[in-house]
């Protein structure tokens, strides 16, 4: 046997791993990590009766709506980069809407108060659980989008494992949006976008390991 024979043979049974099937993988981890965030929110902060007491329900709905436009919009992306043929040149224009919505809130915020109140808004009372907690909830989350993405075929290794990140620490902002009782804008758009641009960062630098095939 030849070798151009032996390859034809090797290459008789493959068939391509379906849209549909890769979909269906990302959505169910995107649930899971999903879950998974909320679950250890509920473990590490212990939450009592008098959970939501004393927390502003706008504050709580921006955070909610900050956190899940991030994962929503990087996720969009992940059963494009689970395809060998997918490449970026960068990241894409999309994943950006939800920070430039949040900073540009925050500083009409700062514009519409007296330069005095300036610190206490950015920096907030929460600041180092924001910090500390957000990648620590996005751990599982990234967990399951990077095993999703292992059942496909990524090329574009480091950009996957960016976008994976994004998601994950979108999902851990929107676990740690409830125990956190932080309310200016200022803060809410520095102490949540830094950790997920870390988890993002961390993703982008673990990708090309962890996705190798």
């Amino acid at each position: 046997m030849t070798t151009d024979q032996l390859i034809e043979l090797l290459a008789a049974d493959l068939t391509p791993v379906e849209r549909r099937r890769m979909l269906w993988t990302i959505i169910l981890a995107f649930v899971l990590g999903t879950a998974a965030a909320f679950g250890a929110m509920l473990l590490i902060f212990n939450p009592r009766s008098e959970f939501l007491s004393g927390r502003s329900p706008d504050t709580l709905l921006i955070k909610i709506l900050f956190a899940s436009g991030v994962a929503a919009t990087a996720a969009v992306f992940l059963p494009r980069l689970a395809r060998p043929e997918a490449r970026m040149r960068s990241l894409p224009k999309l994943v950006f809407i939800p920070f430039v919505a949040v900073a540009a809130s925050a500083i009409v915020a700062l514009a519409s108060s007296h330069w005095s109140s300036w610190v206490g808004m950015i920096v907030g009372r929460d600041w180092t659980t924001c910090l500390l907690s957000i990648p620590v909830l996005a751990l599982v989350p990234f967990a399951c989008l990077i095993w999703s993405l292992r059942m496909g075929a990524s090329t574009d290794r480091t950009h996957a494992g960016e976008i994976a990140g994004l998601v994950a620490g979108g999902l851990g902002a929107l676990a740690c949006a409830f125990p956190c009782v932080d309310g200016a804008l200022p803060s809410i758009a520095l102490w949540y976008s830094v950790p997920i641009v870390i988890c993002a960062a961390v993703g982008a630098k673990l990708g090309p390991s962890l996705l190798r095939w």
